[in-house]
């Protein structure tokens, strides 16, 4: 929950509904809209949160059936209910056949059948997620793994990439034979086939510009953003607007405040508002500036053991924030039940994150993420069996990311490994979760946005330049609001070192207990890392200490040199430092993530169906 679970038939035989219960089931909770539709040859259901507004909605009609979940812009939707815009996308279907989902606009995943066929597709970056899976003749999705565990066997390399990284890489979901539905995608459902095809192609830059100037890029940009913003504000009644210390939340509150949209009400959270140069404090400097209904949430790390099992299941475990962000499902109800908030402004983008790029090792180290093979600290916490099955396999997953991407310059491969990995595998999820709650819309991923930097050099990608001249000559006001130079999450090496009730959750979880997920691990080396993380200490190897110190004092003695050698040498040496703290967390979302597994594993479809 939320989004769309169905079964196709791809013989033309019936299905059941019972086949969509079964998928349905790990998904339900309090507070939700379930609607359903069917054909015999096909179960399809909605799950969304309830809402003072559409975002979900179901049709049949002589024509075929629809669903879907999210919202779609432009003049033919607006003012439609849900079950309105379920008709609209028949009625389109009809008309456009396999070209539908290249013509909408707007943040959704949808079912449509028409005599022109059966689709299953998402927006252009992939807001909401998919996961899908053939099997027996049919093509079952829904948007979590979970809906397939009773029936899956693990994926091991997606687990090593997740130690490794911190979320998978590509479409892998931890369930061999799910994936994930990639942005921009469309499943043609046909007679015994399906058949993938892209109706989006993200593109970041153009390689080949004449170069007209910096302020002719932005002239376009800031229409697009001022654009982007206004087709999101039907439900600006119902609309929060995070803030804090960077560009991306400050420009979305500005171009609100352009619009003249009425008062906004804003809020940011964090563990104080004192800290000065901190996102919080900027974020209530910039509301009072903008004179806008504010508030601060609390983050409450005393309540990380009640909230992280939650969490874990609301993600599937695919990333680390139900440890290290714990508190946000409990944020975005605090943000709904007390502020009365059911839309949720998000600053996500892709405007061109991090320095320029020389290689594809550092294309992909910009944004975070190496081979698993690049992690050999990580690595030798493994049985050498593992080690070295997950390291070849890794090595071929990114050969074949690194042989997709279609362009040349090593800084416009950066930005696309940004949209294919780290927007989709990491902050499509983050947005996720919080739709458990409430509505989430992020204006910055506009097609019109992206359109707008695929016409410009990639230079001015680089640090976010153009976007970051854009804000500054839209708004020269807020040249004087300081961007922040810290979070205001926790100090959690602190913490862990400083309370004995987490680390004791650790212990009883990582060194106490069973798990199926200790079978890839030198338990002995685990439990040396374990207690060593515990006690504050660093769990790098000597040499890999001498390799990354070596690398960063030529970076910063030796730049020239730095810069000529960074494409070649330096991109030989081991690249992948995972934090004690952040490993610490990763062993423990991994490992709630198999106690879950194991338990709805274990459970019977009759038990899970309530039957007797």
């Amino acid at each position: 929950m939320p989004g769309i679970v169905g079964c196709i038939s791809l013989t033309g035989g019936q299905v059941s509904e019972e086949s969509l219960s079964l998928l349905v089931k790990p998904l339900e909770s309090a507070g939700q809209r379930i609607a359903k539709i069917d054909n015999n040859t096909a179960w399809i259901a909605v799950l969304a949160p309830t809402l003072g507004f559409d975002c979900l909605g179901v049709a049949k009609s002589s024509l075929g059936m629809a669903a879907f979940y999210g919202e779609f812009y432009g003049n033919d939707f607006k003012g439609l209910t849900g079950p309105e815009t379920a008709q609209l996308l028949i009625d389109l279907h009809a008309v456009h056949g396999r070209d539908l989902p290249g013509k909408l606009d707007g943040s959704f995943i949808a079912f449509v059948q028409s005599p022109k066929g059966t689709l299953v597709f998402n927006d252009h970056y992939g807001s909401r997620p998919l996961f899908y899976q053939e099997v027996n003749g049919c093509l079952r999705f829904s948007p979590e793994p979970k809906s397939f565990i009773l029936h899956g066997e693990i994926d091991w390399t997606a687990v090593g990439h997740f130690i490794c990284i911190g979320h998978l890489i590509s479409d892998q979901s931890y369930i061999k034979g799910v994936r994930a539905l990639s942005p921009g995608t469309a499943i043609e459902v046909r007679a015994n086939a399906v058949e993938l095809f892209r109706h989006y192609d993200y593109i970041p830059c153009d390689q080949a510009a004449v170069d007209h100037g910096l302020d002719y890029y932005s002239d376009a940009l800031s229409e697009a953003l001022l654009e982007a913003v206004r087709k999101r504000c039907t439900h600006i009644e119902r609309a929060i607007v995070p803030i804090s210390g960077g560009y991306d939340s400050r420009g979305i509150l500005a171009c609100l405040m352009r619009l003249n949209v009425g008062r906004l009400r804003t809020v940011s959270w964090g563990t104080d508002e004192t800290t000065p140069d901190a996102d919080a404090a900027i974020g209530r400097t910039l509301a009072e500036h903008f004179g806008t209904e504010h508030r601060f949430l609390r983050r409450e790390s005393e309540s990380f053991i009640r909230d992280i099992p939650e969490m874990v299941d609301t993600v599937d475990g695919m990333t680390t924030d139900p440890a290290v962000h714990h508190n946000e499902l409990q944020t975005m109800r605090k943000i709904r039940n007390e502020m009365g908030g059911e839309y949720l402004f998000r600053g996500d983008e892709v405007f061109g994150y991090g320095g320029e790029a020389a290689s594809d090792a550092e294309a992909l180290g910009r944004i975070g993420i190496h081979e698993a093979g690049d992690y050999p600290d990580t690595l030798r916490l493994f049985r050498p069996e593992f080690e070295r099955q997950l390291a070849m396999e890794s090595k071929e997953m990114f050969s074949k990311l690194r042989n997709e991407c279609p362009f040349s310059d090593h800084s416009a491969r950066k930005d696309t490994f940004y949209f294919t990995q780290r927007l989709c595998n990491y902050l499509n999820r983050a947005s996720y979760y919080k739709m458990r709650v409430l509505e989430v819309t992020n204006p910055w991923l506009d097609k019109s946005v992206l359109a707008v930097f695929a016409t410009a050099p990639v230079k001015y990608r680089i640090n976010k330049a153009l976007y970051r001249h854009t804000v500054s000559k839209m708004f020269p006001a807020l040249a004087k609001f300081p961007m922040a130079r810290r979070s205001s999450i926790e100090d959690w090496p602190a913490l862990i070192r400083q309370r004995k009730d987490l680390q004791e959750f650790f212990r009883d979880h990582l060194l106490a207990s069973e798990s199926m997920l200790f079978d890839i691990f030198d338990r002995a080396q685990l439990k040396r890392a374990v207690e060593v993380i515990l006690a504050g200490g660093a769990t790098k190897s000597a040499n890999a200490r001498m390799l990354h110190g070596a690398k960063e004092a030529v970076r910063q003695l030796l730049p020239g040199v730095y810069s000529s050698l960074k494409g070649k040498a330096l991109n030989y040496l081991s690249a992948g430092t995972v934090s004690p703290d952040e490993l610490l967390f990763r062993l423990l979302v991994m490992k709630l993530w198999f106690d879950r597994y194991s338990s709805l594993h274990a459970t019977s479809e009759t038990a899970l169906l309530g039957r007797s």
